[in-house]
């Protein structure tokens, strides 16, 4: 009789027979504080590693798996490469994401499914090749935007006029907190940048703004930028993980 994978909250991975028994397979270990050493088969330049990595990332939800996931994985991955292992440890768990050797090349999330994560996604491999012309542009989507977005066009009242300031027009974001059990809608203005939504969440929750990293389409937020220009789809969710 077949038998399907699934797993507890816990991160305890389970075998669940058609006759109702559940048979352990073993609990999910923490990450290994270690980056994976490989060589290509062929040498690689940073651009060409990069472009295979976002095919894979962009690519990968189509087949199997959940976006969320996916993306939670990609950010942990990404922490991982830059040895900020307790910012990916804190993304996993956040995420309800097991592995099972405590390595990111196979994950499971908490319905059982399974991630296959490729090893040029994990780091660098030995024979990388620089070539000119090669920029890490990672959050360039994102981060970058033209100054003509930014500038405002000062009006200046005539003499005796009284002068009204309105306030910019606002929208509501979907955030998830690992704190809570649930997501929670916070209302923004157009100028507000993702250190003023990180305190509005403390002002909510009572969560400092420099122990929150968030994320969202599995890049970290910075800071500085503008929410109106990261162009979050309605219904889509920022992560907000607490460390």
């Amino acid at each position: 009789m077949g038998n399907c994978l699934r797993s507890r909250r816990r991160h305890e991975l389970l075998l669940h027979s058609c006759d109702g028994d559940d048979v352990t397979l073993g609990e999910g270990e923490p990450l290994v504080r270690q980056k994976l050493v490989w060589t290509a088969d062929m040498p690689l330049t940073m651009g060409q590693l990069q472009g295979r990595r976002d095919t894979f990332w962009d690519t990968a939800p189509m087949y199997d798996g959940r976006r969320e996931i996916w993306d939670a994985l990609r950010a942990a991955v990404e922490a991982a490469e830059r040895e900020e292992y307790d910012l990916a440890q804190a993304i996993l768990s956040g995420a309800n994401i097991t592995l099972p050797t405590g390595h990111l090349g196979e994950a499971y999330d908490e319905l059982g499914n399974r991630y296959a994560i490729p090893r040029y996604c994990l780091n660098r491999p030995t024979n990388l090749q620089e070539s000119v012309g090669d920029t890490d542009d990672t959050n360039s989507s994102i981060t970058q935007s033209s100054p003509l977005l930014l500038r405002q066009r000062v009006v200046r009242p005539a003499e005796g006029d009284d002068v009204v300031v309105k306030p910019p027009p606002s929208f509501i974001v979907k955030v998830r907190l690992t704190t809570l059990s649930k997501d929670i809608r916070v209302s923004v203005f157009t100028t507000d940048r993702i250190r003023d939504l990180k305190r509005k969440l403390h002002e909510l929750h009572g969560v400092e703004p420099q122990k929150i990293t968030m994320l969202y389409s599995g890049r970290v937020l910075t800071n500085n930028m503008l929410i109106k220009h990261i162009n979050i789809p309605r219904g889509h969710v920022i992560q907000a993980v607490v460390t």
